[in-house]
């Protein structure tokens, strides 16, 4: 039963297949063709085939090359580069790139008001800007009276509407059991029990939202949809390329519907070019951006970061472009279209390493825990069962800073340690003694240690780790709130706090179809004649 494999595969519930004889078989087959036709291939076939690419793989990529996506960089030698280019494309207000980077102290001369023409241009020395404060009743939240429709599932499109929702927007997730949300089958499972409702995976990513269930291919489910977008400021999905053109919901129809709607398609190669039919998860996109290529061990198979990468990136660049874009709007009144890819997003955490490749010809490679700059830089046992701390030097002085913390022994007192290439010489020894000492020590204790005495080191946490974790909880991190089936389960906060307000999930993640009636009747303000006619239909499930 494949449709229920995933799941199976994930929860160690029994499989027809195991999954070590599943790979077998799938690699007698892979080892028969390059990289590049499985990657072809399974484009032309709609199966999910995504190669590991180096970053002159990436750089060689018709796809976006086709999307006009690099933008140049001259050096000083006049050679020209290409670096990444934008990580969205709006309709109506482009991402520019107003200058190059600057060299050093470029603009001293400007920014200090020292450059000719910059009259009333600089402040009095000691000035400081001044902003408005709040008092009396509670603030209003930022996006209080937003309206977002958010057609979106899995990872990148709900992260994204979740920002809006956490800060005060009214957002509609719209979504049905034809299928459910992926997140919703796969867990974690409140208590180990599965259930549609019951998975915190899910809940993380879809705090503060109200469900609206419909089945988008149903007539009386695509009218309802349609008054959503009237409705909306923001409409966002992140369905394979030009799905909501074939559901009869794309940009054409929306903008006539809504001319001030801003609307954003999410997917992981963006709604134009060869590859852009393209479905599949951050893992995928994660693998063709050359994630997995530097991830891992140089004697091993890629290992790739541990979760769905792209996934943890593009929400940022999106959310940031549709505030962008809302910004615009309330001053122009004008509505557009963002085309965003999450492969496009996602390679501005490569632009190092697409330098390198065109300036050296070398590719960046896997290399374990391992830095050029640093030593010791890796992870190490600790007292316990699979205990370790990771332990970052990164210069002489916290070299030295360890050195005291360890109580200066013989092994670290040689002269030539004391400069990083005779550490980086030594690190098979250095690594070996060191893992000896912090064999000795609990982690969390050992990491307060360390970091008392100016020594970048961090406990490996596991997410039970997370709920003990004294600075997370001083942050108020997690947020406990009641759930309509799970009861009381907490929710992750946001990684920043923002004066004047305690922001956070603002009620927890909705059943599937939990607001559907509330939707229908006091957002899109239906009679209860067409709400019976649109529940009665079977649009709703």
């Amino acid at each position: 039963d494949w449709r229920t494999y995933e799941a199976r595969m994930l929860t160690g519930s029994e499989l027809a297949v195991p999954l070590p004889a599943l790979r077998e078989k799938i690699e007698q087959f892979t080892r028969k063709h390059t990289k590049a036709d499985l990657f072809a291939g399974g484009i032309a076939r709609g199966i999910t085939l995504a190669p590991v690419n180096t970053a002159s793989d990436v750089l060689a990529l018709e796809h976006i090359a086709l999307r006009d996506f690099w933008r140049p960089v001259q050096l000083a030698d006049g050679r020209e580069l290409r670096a990444a280019g934008p990580f969205a494309r709006l309709s109506r207000t482009p991402v520019e790139f107003a200058r190059p980077a600057p060299d050093l102290g470029e603009h001293t001369d400007e920014v200090l008001g020292r450059a000719g023409g910059a009259e009333g241009g600089s402040r009095h020395p000691g000035q400081r800007t001044t902003f408005p404060r709040h008092y009396g009743a509670a603030p209003r939240l930022p996006f209080e009276g937003v309206k977002f429709a958010d057609f979106s599932w899995i990872g990148v499109g709900p992260i994204t509407a979740k920002v809006f929702a956490d800060h005060g927007a009214t957002v509609v997730h719209v979504e049905t059991d034809k299928p459910a949300d992926r997140l919703r089958l796969v867990g974690p499972f409140k208590d180990g029990v599965a259930g549609i409702n019951r998975c915190q995976f899910f809940g993380s990513f879809n705090t503060s939202k109200l469900s609206l269930q419909l089945d988008l291919k149903h007539p009386e489910g695509l009218a309802v949809a349609k008054r959503l977008l009237q409705w909306a400021d923001i409409c966002l999905d992140s369905f394979t390329a030009g799905t909501m053109a074939e559901l009869g919901l794309g940009w054409d129809v929306a903008r006539e519907l809504n001319p001030g709607l801003i609307m954003a398609s999410t997917c992981l190669m963006g709604q134009t070019g060869p590859a852009a039919k393209l479905a599949g998860y951050g893992y995928h996109a994660a693998s063709v951006c050359g994630f997995y290529e530097v991830t891992g061990w140089d004697d091993r198979a890629p290992g790739g970061p541990f979760n769905a990468y792209t996934d943890t990136i593009a929400p940022r660049f999106l959310a940031t472009t549709l505030i962008a874009a809302l910004d615009h709007r309330r001053r122009t009144g004008e509505g557009q279209y963002i085309d965003h890819s999450q492969m496009e997003s996602s390679l501005h955490f490569l632009g190092p390493e697409l330098l390198e490749a065109q300036i050296t010809g070398k590719n960046a490679r896997r290399a374990g825990n391992e830095h050029p700059a640093a030593a010791p830089h890796d992870a190490y046992p600790c007292l316990g069962e699979d205990q370790w701390i990771a332990i970052a030097v990164e210069s002489d002085e916290q070299w030295r800073a360890l050195r005291r913390a360890l109580g200066d022994p013989a092994w670290a007192s040689a002269s030539a340690l004391d400069a990083l290439p005779g550490r980086l010489a030594q690190r098979e020894r250095i690594d070996r003694e060191l893992a000896a000492f912090t064999a000795k020590h609990a982690p969390r204790a050992l990491m307060d240690l360390l970091q008392a005495a100016g020594v970048p080191a961090g406990m490996v946490q596991r997410s039970s780790d997370h709920q003990e974790d004294p600075q997370l909880a001083h942050r108020q991190f997690f947020r406990p709130l009641e759930h309509p089936e799970m009861g009381l389960v907490p929710y992750e906060g946001h990684a920043y706090r923002i004066s004047g307000y305690d922001h956070g999930a603002r009620f927890p993640a909705p059943c599937l179809g939990e607001h559907t009636y509330q939707v229908l009747q006091e957002v899109l303000g239906l009679d209860d004649e067409e709400i019976a006619r649109v529940m009665s239909s079977g649009a709703c499930g």
